[in-house]
């Protein structure tokens, strides 16, 4: 209670994004509106590719145990998704992190122009002629 309340009083912009609804379909979070980009992140072994329960720890992830419980390497890789099915919910980290958007952007548009003098001696417009009713 103390840490959530020195949380709000130090950083008044702060969101944990805790009613954000990673599977779902919406990209918004609905406390502070900003756009959220979910990325699953999912540890296997790096010899026999097996799943690996994992936790974060500074922003890194390292796998719970030291070696494999199927072939005893303690070689690991992590697996970056954007989706994930159901079955992989149980060993997947879900990363939020905020997309900035800048509305204004810098758009520019370039012309070409000619010279009407060099075409007014090849094409000459023709006029379509008004008949009165």
């Amino acid at each position: 209670m103390l840490i959530e309340f020195l949380k709000s009083f130090l950083f008044k912009d702060y969101c944990d994004h805790k009613s954000f609804d990673p599977i779902g379909i919406n990209q918004f979070c609905p406390d502070c509106g900003k756009e959220i980009q979910v990325t699953f992140k999912i540890v296997r072994c790096g010899c026999c590719s097996t799943k690996k329960s994992a936790k974060l720890i500074y922003n890194s992830i390292i796998p719970d145990q030291k070696y494999c419980s199927k072939c005893g390497s303690n070689d690991y890789y992590v697996e970056k998704k954007e989706r994930i099915e159901f079955f992989e919910l149980n060993y997947a980290i879900i990363l939020k992190e905020i997309v900035e958007i800048s509305c204004f952007e810098d758009f520019r548009t370039q012309i070409w122009v000619e010279n009407e003098n060099n075409w007014s001696n090849l094409i000459k417009p023709k006029l379509i002629p008004s008949f009165p009713k």
